[in-house]
């Protein structure tokens, strides 16, 4: 668990958030930030309520249709 840090100035904590050596848990981090981003895209093309699909395969479809209508 992290220890909640007290700043004097925003300089000190927006400098508190660089990475100067990212891993591979920083960009996977990074990567999930982007996907969530497409995802509020895709909320406004969604018809409201619950979708039950049989397969995975029909869902991703179903994902992929949302993604590419405009």
């Amino acid at each position: 668990m992290k220890r909640i840090r007290k700043y004097k100035t925003f300089e000190e904590a927006q400098f508190d958030t660089y990475v100067f050596e990212p891993d591979k848990t920083y960009f996977d981090l990074i990567f999930s930030m982007f996907s969530i981003s497409i995802l509020d895209k895709i909320g406004k093309k969604v018809k409201k309520g619950i979708y039950k699909y049989k397969t995975f395969q029909e869902a991703q479809r179903d994902k992929l249709k949302w993604l590419l209508e405009d």
